[in-house]
């Protein structure tokens, strides 16, 4: 069910919630939401955010652990929307629909609004400060552990599943490059698909150990975080957040920054993105580094990462941008990075 259904009958649950978190069910105002459905409202002259996961999409428990973990976050002093407890004191509510259960969580707004390649912010200042929020983050999941009852997130776990190539379908990169140019939109989908379990085995392979793994947001781009007048960043939308290599989070970041800066027209000039990812590396690296160091031969397993994520993303894009509904930037976008994966070219050159 998409969250469009769930509109049809959201004056139930609104209602539900507004009880539940003590604001008015005729101030809240539905703002938009991806997997979730995402509502501004306020009390006691509060401005908050409401937002509904289908019980399908999270269990209670994995919702529980996210919220325990931005609440820890917050009490640390981290840049990151608070989550606010019901009138009965839980970080989480759960309604009761006719199509299965919702789970409900409030937050702070962040103060401010997003920021992109045409905001004034954009630019150093505002990367060694993403950078250092993510440092942050990192620096304080190095001790965390959930309270009992609440389970780790392991972020492999809300990754993206594929359906495991046949024998005769086996991964084979020199298959993969054939024919990419005549192969129909379902057999390209198929090869990309194969990559994408390639690279994601290859990063299960990498050892855990030594600093290099523990609680990420995992979904740190530019949409996720809001910057204030005077650039203050504050993070939000920790429903991916998980266990995870830490380059998780910083190949996220490279990689949106780089390709999206501007989200209605991503860039397919390979050369004008490994500039731009070069720099800002340098910048986010530098805010990193004042909260945690990450060593330069690990940092040589970033561009695995990236190109993870670059595949993901392409996968769930594909058939949405690979439509005529799409606009013609996205339609080329998602031809020429189907094209360049399938030929084994990265989307950036990091010189690491």
């Amino acid at each position: 069910m998409t969250t469009a259904n769930y509109r049809s009958y959201e004056n139930l649950f609104l209602h539900e919630a507004a009880k539940r978190y003590g604001f008015d069910p005729n101030r809240i105002r539905h703002i938009g939401g991806f997997e979730n459905l995402v509502y501004e409202t306020e009390r006691d002259d509060r401005e908050l955010i409401l937002r509904i996961t289908p019980s399908t999409k999270r269990t209670p428990d994995y919702v529980a652990a996210e919220l325990d973990w931005m609440l820890r976050l917050a009490d640390y002093g981290v840049q990151v929307a608070r989550p606010v407890e019901s009138l009965n004191g839980r970080l989480m509510e759960a309604a009761e629909t006719e199509a299965e259960p919702l789970l409900m969580g409030v937050f702070e707004k962040a103060p401010g609004g997003h920021v992109g390649a045409d905001h004034p912010l954009w630019g150093p200042r505002l990367f060694e400060q993403w950078g250092q929020l993510t440092g942050r983050m990192h620096r304080h999941s190095e001790t965390y552990a959930p309270p009992e009852g609440i389970p780790r997130r392991l972020g492999s776990a809300l990754d993206e599943v594929y359906p495991e190539p046949s024998d005769e379908e086996a991964p084979s990169a020199d298959r993969d490059r054939e024919g990419t140019d005549e192969a129909g939109p379902e057999a390209v989908k198929q090869a990309l698909a194969r990559v994408y379990t390639r690279i994601a085995a290859d990063v299960e392979r990498l050892p855990k150990d030594g600093g290099r793994y523990g609680m990420c947001h995992r979904d740190l781009h530019h949409g996720n975080f809001f910057a204030d007048e005077a650039g203050r960043m504050t993070a939000f939308d920790f429903d991916d957040c998980g266990d995870d290599y830490y380059l998780q989070d910083i190949a996220m970041p490279v990689y949106y920054a780089s390709v999206f800066a501007s989200w209605e027209k991503p860039e397919t000039d390979p050369g004008l993105v490994s500039d731009f990812a070069g720099r800002f590396l340098d910048d986010f690296l530098r805010g990193y580094e004042r909260e945690r160091r990450i060593g330069s031969g690990w940092l040589k397993q970033l561009p695995m990462f990236v190109e993870k994520r670059r595949l993901d993303l392409c996968l769930i894009l594909f058939d949405i941008w690979g439509s005529e509904k799409a606009t013609a930037g996205q339609r080329e976008w998602i031809s020429a990075d189907s094209k360049a994966i399938l030929r084994d070219i990265p989307c950036m050159s990091l010189h690491l």
